[in-house]
């Protein structure tokens, strides 16, 4: 079990016992939620399941902005060193080392454009993981199509032709990525047409640290992720199904439940 876990479940337990009258149902909500941890279960996840209980003693982690922007970025790196290293058999000092030590600036724009999530990117391909090992190793769902694709070679960066719109590194880096709220109902194929020069169409490996980072970001929200391509037709996309779960969108075809991942156009690398 990782330590920010071991933290949060003896927390819980400390505030159980300095309970005056703890009832039945905060003895099996905490149990419920430890069974799962022991059983691999994230302890993120193990919470969310226990969201809405009015009984519930342990509170939901926070995020940006109700954390500072540093102590986001120190959560981030912790969260990702402490889910990916072990799994892909990395050294937690080089993973660690690896990973930016700051956001990028957040320019004015961004507010109208509503690029309001800062996040890191553990793109690790320089440090020869692919994708689907990253996904793998933190035990997410990827639809047996994507898997087949990336393992074919088929699932693929989208190449933004703009003038001056640089390609996001095969390394870990940082990026602010927007809301959801701004492309929704529309074809991934007319959104990359669309893109304001401050944007960049989001891509897996996004989406991947969104899963990771934010999934509360994905409840009640389907995720086209249009900087990626799968094979001719169709883009990656991701959801929340009891964890998050990969797979894939027609690129020219629109629902009302997806929206397009779309990031900021500047980003840190380590």
């Amino acid at each position: 079990m990782a330590e920010t876990e071991i933290k949060l479940l003896r927390t819980a337990l400390n505030e159980l016992a300095d309970s005056t009258n703890p009832d039945d149902e905060d003895v099996a909500n905490l149990l419920s939620i430890a069974l799962k941890i022991r059983d691999g279960q994230d302890i993120i996840y193990a919470l969310k399941e226990q969201e809405g209980s009015d009984h519930s003693k342990i509170q939901t982690p926070k995020y940006y902005p109700e954390l500072s922007l540093e102590d986001e970025l120190e959560r981030q790196r912790v969260e990702i060193t402490n889910r990916v290293a072990v799994p892909l058999g990395m050294d937690r000092n080089v993973c660690l080392s690896s990973l930016p030590t700051r956001f990028p600036d957040r320019p004015a724009v961004y507010n109208k454009l509503h690029l309001t999530t800062p996040l890191i990117v553990p793109q690790f391909e320089s440090l020869g993981f692919s994708w689907l090992q990253v996904v793998e190793g933190l035990n997410f769902y990827v639809y047996s199509g994507l898997k087949d694709a990336a393992n074919n070679g088929q699932l693929n960066l989208w190449k933004d032709q703009r003038r001056g719109a640089k390609p996001f590194p095969k390394a870990p880096y940082t990026v602010w990525v927007q809301d959801g709220s701004r492309y929704v109902n529309r074809k991934p194929v007319d959104v990359r047409k669309e893109l304001e020069r401050e944007e960049r169409a989001g891509n897996h490996w996004q989406g991947l640290a969104l899963a990771m980072l934010r999934p509360d970001m994905l409840q009640n929200k389907y995720w086209d992720l249009i900087g990626g391509s799968v094979g001719s037709g169709s883009v990656p996309s991701v959801y929340w199904g009891g964890q998050p779960e990969f797979g894939c969108d027609w690129v020219d075809g629109a629902d009302p439940g997806f929206r397009s991942l779309v990031c900021g156009s500047e980003f840190i690398v380590a």
